[in-house]
C-alpha cells in the first residue's frame, strides 16, 4: 500500500531542535512517504532539556528520517541569507530532482 506522500519531496527549515515543531513535521512527513530536506541555521541547537545531551540536531533528525525508509537530506542554512538558501535549494535539487513541498 502506497503512502499518500510517496514520490514526493518535502523541504523543512528549523528542523534541529529536538522538541521542535519542525522536527516533528519532519518526521510526520517521512512517515507519510516523502523524502525530506531538513534545513536549519545551527546544525545542532543546544537544549536547555535533560536528556538531551546527546541530540546531534540536523544529524540526529536525517537518521530518524532514513530509519522510516525515506532519503533526507540535511543542511546548514541560515534563511537570512540569500547565497546560503540558494545553496540549500540547489543541492536540494541536486539531490532529489525537484521539491513539492514548503515548510517555513
Amino acid at each position: 500500500m502506497s503512502n499518500v506522500l510517496d514520490g514526493k519531496v518535502a523541504f523543512i527549515t528549523g528542523a534541529a531542535s529536538k522538541r521542535g515543531m519542525g522536527h516533528a513535521v519532519a518526521l510526520r512527513l517521512a512517515r507519510e512517504g516523502a523524502d525530506v530536506v531538513v534545513a536549519d541555521k545551527y546544525p545542532a541547537p543546544k537544549s536547555i532539556w535533560p536528556g538531551d545531551e546527546d541530540w546531534k540536531g540536523l544529524e540526529s533528525v536525517a537518521k530518524e528520517i532514513e530509519a522510516q525508509g525515506r532519503k533526507c537530506l540535511a543542511v546548514t542554512v541560515g534563511i537570512e541569507n540569500a547565497g546560503e538558501v540558494d545553496a540549500a535549494v540547489k543541492a536540494a535539487l541536486d539531490k532529489f530532482g525537484k521539491i513539492d513541498i514548503l515548510v517555513n
